[in-house]
């Protein structure tokens, strides 16, 4: 699976995909792993891959958990020394976002505190 499938990873060629970009987040898994931000995709997702949607919710909340992480982890990376580029400082904001983001698709709707783990 891919794991960030959007159309911003993708070149296409009239109708047709030509290329695939942005394969960091690939690993082998449940295919259906990469629907979990997808909505208007999905009829042509299961025509032809043959695999019908199913538990988008948990979906979701994966995606949006592999996101907060990688928010963390820029921000780690800007705290550290790592990097200069600002974008990565930003990544910050993202974290409880995503959290809450991906707590509502599994009917979570209470606000949680950060917790321990915040970026720096």
């Amino acid at each position: 699976m891919h794991g960030d499938a959007k159309p911003g990873n993708f070149a296409f060629v009239d109708d047709g995909v030509s290329a695939v970009f942005d394969w960091e987040m690939a690993t082998l898994g449940d295919p259906l792993t990469d629907i979990g931000w997808l909505d208007e995709l999905l009829a042509r997702y299961t025509g032809s891959s043959g695999i019908a949607p199913a538990n988008r919710e948990w979906y979701r909340a994966l995606n949006a958990y592999k996101m907060a992480v990688i928010c963390l982890i820029g921000s780690m990376l800007y705290a550290d020394g790592s990097t200069n580029d600002e974008r990565f400082a930003l990544n910050a904001l993202g974290i409880p976002l995503l959290t809450q983001l991906g707590l509502g698709a599994l009917g979570v709707t209470e606000k949680l505190p950060d917790g321990p783990v915040r970026a720096r």
